[in-house]
């Protein structure tokens, strides 16, 4: 990376501290949560998580309490129901530091009150197992943003590795409307494109692609297309980058490569649909804080530049370096999703 003289570093931490920074994709928070509770450990999201999210910058975060993969050998339902039990409990234990978001004012109370705010989210609709009213518990349950498919088909519609290619199912049109009734935000993360364009024309809120980057800059089936890109911020969204190194470059990614990836998304359709999903496989020190992390330490699953949580300023040093605006750089850094928060989490 090119250094900086001492005026830019300046700037860089300055503006990084003065802004509002949201990783709209942090599924691993709640994992490491059970891991490390599991093992008899309290307070896991005050102890562990809040300092090194905190060392990043970083105010408000998304993790995922259901996705697909079985890690604790449980069914769809009982592990979205566990996963949210469990970290119920830890936000009891850690609530001096972190705080569950269910509107909008939650956020701005948990920044003046320097607490982490959390939402919880779903990569994947398997627990709702063809029954809508499931969504308005998981909404009661504090389940604040959902992202309709992980890849695969499933009863709302087709994924992005589907080789169908088909769009939202008369099911999953009713739960578009549904979200949108409730109050959840709609991730088109992982969506197949025929699905993705479908929910665009059904909903009447704005909707995320929370963690994908530009097909323009990396050709991979998770990343999004220019008719994606354009559709979803003619709609008002927000496309949060990710550092998930398989989709920012392929082999050997830096973090100029995923702000490649910002430059391209600015240029298509305005600096107001781009933010940060950064999806980190370690948000604390790597291989020190997880001995027994379900992914090996390795090189090949990190953007060099940004391995974990207190890396993120480096985006705001290379977005500074790159001749971005102040206010544009905090539109980047949280600002855009936080417009979406407000509008649809106000109720």
């Amino acid at each position: 990376m090119v250094k900086f003289c001492k005026e830019e570093e300046e700037k860089a931490i300055a503006l990084h501290k003065k802004a509002i920074v949201v990783d709209a994709c942090s599924p691993l928070i709640s994992w490491d949560v059970r891991r490390r509770r599991n093992k008899g450990e309290k307070a896991v999201l005050k102890n562990i998580l809040f300092p090194e999210m905190r060392k990043g910058g970083v105010d408000v975060a998304v993790t995922t309490v259901y996705d697909p993969f079985p890690l604790f050998g449980e069914p769809d339902v009982i592990s979205a129901l566990e996963t949210i039990s469990v970290m119920s409990l830890d936000l009891d234990e850690s609530c001096d530091k972190v705080t569950l978001v269910l509107t909008a004012r939650d956020i701005e109370k948990a920044n003046k009150e320097g607490k982490l705010a959390l939402l919880f989210g779903f990569q994947g609709l398997p627990p709702l197992k063809g029954r809508l009213s499931y969504l308005r518990i998981f909404y009661q349950l504090g389940v604040r943003i959902i992202q309709l498919t992980y890849n695969e088909r499933n009863e709302v519609g087709d994924g992005c590795a589907e080789r169908s290619k088909g769009g939202l199912s008369n099911f999953g049109i009713r739960v578009v409307e549904e979200l949108n009734r409730l109050g959840i935000i709609i991730d088109l993360s992982h969506v197949g494109e025929a699905t993705f364009m479908d929910t665009l024309e059904v909903s009447k809120e704005p909707v995320i692609a929370s963690h994908s980057n530009s097909c323009a800059v990396f050709d991979h089936f998770r990343n999004l297309s220019v008719e994606q890109i354009k559709a979803l911020a003619e709609k008002g969204g927000v496309v949060g980058v990710t550092a998930y190194s398989p989709i920012v470059k392929g082999v050997n990614p830096t973090i100029e490569d995923l702000i490649d990836h910002i430059d391209y998304i600015t240029k298509l359709v305005g600096v107001n649909h781009v933010g940060l999903g950064l999806d980190l496989i370690y948000y604390t020190n790597g291989p020190d804080l997880y001995p027994d992390s379900y992914v090996p330490w390795t090189e090949e699953i990190i953007t060099k530049g940004i391995e974990d949580a207190p890396k993120i300023p480096n985006i705001t040093e290379g977005l500074v370096r790159r001749g971005y605006s102040d206010r544009d750089i905090e539109k980047i850094l949280g600002g855009n999703f936080l417009r979406i928060f407000e509008k649809i989490l106000a109720r």
